[in-house]
């Protein structure tokens, strides 16, 4: 999880420095696979996506 919000900020960092406003499509998605993977993370920390 720690990790995966790491990459958040690190793509927000990035986001801010590097894209244009002409490349909010990349920029949206790249935020949105982040907090994606959050979630995903999240989840399989709970147990909610276990085979088991």
């Amino acid at each position: 999880v720690l990790l995966f919000s790491g990459f958040i900020l690190y793509d927000t960092s990035n986001i801010l420095r590097y894209y244009g406003t002409d490349e909010y499509v990349s920029a949206t998605l790249a935020l949105y696979l982040d907090v994606l993977n959050l979630f995903i993370a999240l989840l399989s920390i709970l147990g909610i996506m276990s085979d088991e």
